[in-house]
């Protein structure tokens, strides 16, 4: 009689740690399949903000084109509107720069 409980009992551990083998593979799945999609969203996300990164350093940029082109624009202007001071102020600067570079 002790044989036979104890063949049971064999067969039932081997039951169990059958069960619990089959449990862990199936959460081990279900734990892959989470990470796979905690990364894909996260993956998602930072390509999301670098394509915004993107998108403000093209809208900086054209800004400062602009503020650039208005700038030569107001120099431009300046300068006919005052050729001769203009000159002079050349000439001052060509001076200026002279003597230091003669030092």
């Amino acid at each position: 009689m002790t044989e036979r409980n104890l063949e049971q009992d064999f067969d039932s551990l081997r039951a169990d740690i059958d069960s619990l083998r089959k449990d862990l593979a199936q959460m081990s799945r279900a734990m892959t399949d989470l990470a796979a999609e905690k990364l894909a969203a996260a993956a998602e996300q930072a390509r999301e903000s670098v394509d915004k990164a993107g998108e403000k350093l093209g809208e900086a940029g054209a800004a400062a084109r602009a503020r650039a082109r208005q700038g030569a624009a107001d120099v431009e202007q300046r300068i006919e509107e005052r050729p001769f001071a203009s000159v002079a102020a050349a000439f001052g600067v060509g001076l200026l720069i002279g003597r230091v570079l003669s030092r």
